[in-house]
């Protein structure tokens, strides 16, 4: 706040804040009236956390073999939540990966192979995204209102200012957004040797079917923000002291 004063009055400008209204952020006694946030703290977590986890099988004999994998991703973020909302807006990705393959000999000469794999995923976000979420944070003054007034509203400032809004309010009061997809590749495979007919000679049917979904579900909204007067306020306070 200082220094944003002083970098006001080397350009021939007025001072955005005065010494009482500093002082009064410096004692955090009224951290609504003058707050003082680390915005950083209060977006994200120290640390997060991800799993991973893998299943492979194999056999098979003479006349036929298979292969069969499975693994499982879930990746959680830093992001915190708000603890009074009634949605789930934790940005949160989970992939459940799968493939098996069959071969089988279904006669000296002909030969018969399936391949199956595929995805399914599930991702989880805040109503605004985190990039921007990130951006703002990086952007938004500490001094500018606090994160959260008594009553779960939300803090705001004049619109007509170019101040960022509240990034705490993006990330927990805006909703979420959930996208569910998955994807599956197979191919069939039928040879069968004519070598009886002709040395070397060869027949292949190939059959492939490949299919792609994917499913989202969007639940935002724009909460009503409030703004402290502080003149008024301050009016008040004196008038019951």
């Amino acid at each position: 706040m200082q220094l944003r004063n002083e970098a006001l009055v080397a350009s021939g400008r007025t001072p955005e804040y005065s010494q009482a209204y500093i002082d009064s952020t410096i004692a955090g006694n009224q951290p609504y009236l003058y707050p003082n946030v680390d915005w950083m703290k209060t977006i994200f977590q120290k640390s997060s956390y991800n799993r991973r986890a893998n299943f492979n099988a194999r056999g098979g004999s003479e006349m036929s073999n298979y292969y069969v994998g499975l693994s499982y991703y879930e990746e959680n973020s830093l992001l915190r939540l708000d603890e009074l909302a009634n949605y789930n807006a934790d940005a949160k990705f989970r992939r459940i990966n799968f493939t098996s393959n069959v071969n089988m000999n279904w006669t000296k000469t002909t030969k018969f192979e399936l391949g199956v794999q595929g995805y399914v995923t599930n991702t989880n976000m805040p109503g605004t995204s985190p990039q921007d979420a990130f951006s703002r944070v990086m952007q938004t003054n500490p001094v500018l209102y606090p994160v959260m007034y008594p009553g779960n509203l939300l803090p705001a400032v004049n619109q007509s200012t170019d101040a960022q809004p509240n990034p705490y309010g993006l990330i927990t009061q805006r909703g979420y957004v959930n996208t569910a997809s998955n994807q599956l590749y197979s191919n069939a495979r039928l040879t069968q040797d004519l070598g009886s007919i002709l040395k070397g000679l060869s027949a292949t049917v190939l059959y492939s079917f490949d299919v792609w979904n994917s499913h989202a579900i969007s639940r935002t909204r724009n909460r009503s923000a409030y703004q402290i007067d502080r003149v008024i306020l301050i009016k008040k306070t004196a008038r019951l002291i």
